[in-house]
């Protein structure tokens, strides 16, 4: 049985009482993201439950009503905190080889073209203002970035699957970081 109080959180069962206790007052928590489970990082040497420096949202795929968990499983190491490359992580996203293939209606012609290597791409993105008047990516801030809020929203890319969590949380990172030309 898990019981939830304050910031703590109590395994426990009737025939042992309280097995495990993880207090998350301290505060180097990470910030819970809604819908996923937290993980303890398996790959930590002494990690001990009360370390937040020991948790991360879990990456393991969807299950449920989409939340993120790892029921039964081992949980897969944190992520690193090293930067999220725009050519190798980020660029791919858009380019012809995507799922989402946002060349489709962005290709050589109109007035945004995602067309072309990365360097030209990440050109007509960044600091790019589109014909809404809207500045596309703003680095260091995805919540004010027009791309970013047209990707989240599911409106973009149209007539294609969306990007997903994970696609999305990558964006993110990338324009939170500062949209590095990397």
């Amino acid at each position: 049985m898990f019981t939830n109080g304050g910031d703590q959180i109590d395994l426990s069962n009737t025939t042992f009482g309280v097995i495990d206790t993880v207090d998350y007052s301290d505060s180097s928590f990470p910030a819970v993201s809604e819908g996923i489970s937290l993980a303890l990082d398996p790959t930590g040497t002494a990690a001990t439950n009360n370390d937040g420096a020991n948790w991360c949202d879990d990456q393991v795929g969807a299950y449920g009503d989409g939340d993120l968990g790892s029921p039964g499983s081992v949980n897969a190491a944190c992520p690193t905190s090293s930067p999220v490359s725009w050519a190798t992580e980020v660029y791919p996203l858009f380019s012809t080889n995507s799922t989402q293939s946002c060349t489709g209606c962005h290709g050589s012609s109109g007035s945004l073209s995602l067309s072309g290597n990365a360097s030209t791409v990440y050109s007509a993105l960044v600091n790019s203002v589109a014909d809404s008047g809207n500045t596309l990516v703003v680095p260091g801030s995805a919540a004010t970035s027009h791309l970013y809020s047209k990707l989240s929203s599911g409106s973009m890319p149209q007539g294609s699957s969306s990007f997903n969590s994970t696609e999305l949380a990558t964006i993110e990172a990338w324009i939170n970081e500062g949209a590095a030309n990397n």
